[in-house]
């Protein structure tokens, strides 16, 4: 399998509905990898966050239960596309046309305002 430009992180917290959100913005892109952590403990979050990420094809992994920061390494610690955007559960992107700038210009030094300007919140 060939590398994937752009991994996109998202830590869930058990918020289904934000996961939901985010993941219904996210075009099913061959050059990016999705891939939710999830840190909850309650079994009916977890189902829904799971039935979420299948249905959009993002791979679901439990996540350390000892706070955010850790939930966050954890993602990092597993990426491996050639760029990684941490997605927070109450943001996602306003269009993912950033992916096709990114890839135009992934040796440039000016990527990083990409990025941020295609984030919102909600």
């Amino acid at each position: 399998m060939a590398e994937k430009l752009l991994d996109i992180l998202v830590p869930a917290y058990g918020n289904a509905s934000g996961i939901e959100k985010i993941l219904s913005r996210i075009d099913d892109d061959e050059r990016c990898r999705v891939i939710v952590s999830d840190d909850s403990s309650e079994i009916a979050s977890i189902n829904a966050i799971k039935e979420i990420c299948l249905s959009y094809n993002a791979t679901y992994k439990t996540g350390p239960r000892s706070g955010a920061a850790k939930n966050w390494n954890s993602l990092l610690s597993i990426a491996s596309s050639t760029f990684s955007v941490l997605v927070h559960h109450d943001e996602c992107f306003s269009n993912t046309k950033f992916i096709d700038e990114l890839e135009k210009n992934s040796s440039s030094a000016e990527i990083l305002p990409l990025l941020i300007i295609c984030m919102i919140a909600f």
